[in-house]
């Protein structure tokens, strides 16, 4: 940290984006790419974005798929910051599936929902869209597990190619579910505590996975206050802190069998990988 006086120049720059701060909000452009749906269905929404004026639309289209409990904005967090906005502006023809609002009604759905119908049915009709191509699929963390055991459940489908994002194939060394794991064996009333809990509730509600996702970034939370202080001269700096806030907060539910894949026993469905063969 540099401890010498700021120069007048860094002040009135510090001074103009303090002042457009509170005026407007922030400094980045939160503007969503615009896009439009073009298929839904349970727990399935389906959007194409759309082209770019200036750019010559090349190559096999691309699906973005998004992870449960997060939001689809993960893709596209702010003008200059987004993935969307790269893919659109060089001429792909960019889609994207998300799962809309997972309730209670939703509890028993597992895995198996994404793998068997919500992806099978979002490939086809993003190929169909793009006049019959096949579909190159980028999916972050549970986003990336679902791509590839649809893949290899339905090697039938449409698919050019697979692109996996921080997905967690094992499991068992998520950092998140660490604190966890040493409740699992822990037993009530012939049951395990926490199995008994996320059963209760239909799954890890919405507040839950919210701090959840919070705490495994308390380091950052606790930091980012003095880093943006630290920084209020620079316009893409805290354009670039804002830009990431809205994630935080914005988690949905996770339904009850999907809970139990993320935190399973000993022995037991460590690797995701691991039901691939079944699934075949």
């Amino acid at each position: 940290m540099d401890l010498l006086p700021p120069k007048p120049a860094r002040v009135a720059a510090a001074a103009s984006n303090v002042a457009h701060k509170l005026l407007y909000g922030g400094l980045a452009d939160l503007r969503p790419m615009p896009r439009t749906l073009i298929e839904d269905g349970e727990l399935r929404e389906v959007y194409h974005y759309r082209p770019a004026a200036t750019a010559v639309e090349t190559g096999d289209p691309i699906l973005l798929v998004t992870p449960l409990a997060a939001p689809a904005i993960c893709f596209d967090l702010r003008r200059g910051c987004s993935l969307v906005e790269h893919f659109v502006t060089a001429g792909r023809r960019t889609y994207l599936v998300e799962y809309g609002e997972v309730s209670f009604k939703n509890r028993n759905l597992g895995m198996e929902h994404w793998v068997d119908e919500v992806l099978p049915e979002a490939i086809r009709a993003v190929s169909e869209h793009a006049g019959g191509r096949p579909v190159h699929l980028i999916g972050w963390s549970p986003g990336g597990i679902f791509s590839l055991l649809t893949a290899a459940d339905q090697p039938e489908l449409p698919i050019a190619s697979i692109t996996v994002v921080g997905s967690p194939i094992d499991v068992k060394k998520v950092p998140l579910m660490a604190p966890v794991r040493p409740l699992l064996n822990i037993d009530f009333m012939g049951g395990g505590l926490v199995t008994r809990g996320y059963r209760a509730l239909g799954g890890a509600p919405k507040p839950l996975v919210s701090w959840a996702f919070q705490l495994s970034s308390v380091q950052k939370l606790v930091t980012k206050p003095l880093a943006v202080a630290t920084h209020l001269d620079d316009t893409e700096f805290p354009g670039a802190a804002r830009g990431g806030r809205p994630v935080l907060g914005e988690h949905d539910r996770l339904p009850g069998p999907c809970v139990r894949a993320a935190l399973p026993p000993d022995g037991e469905g460590q690797r995701a990988g691991e039901g691939v063969d079944e699934l075949r």
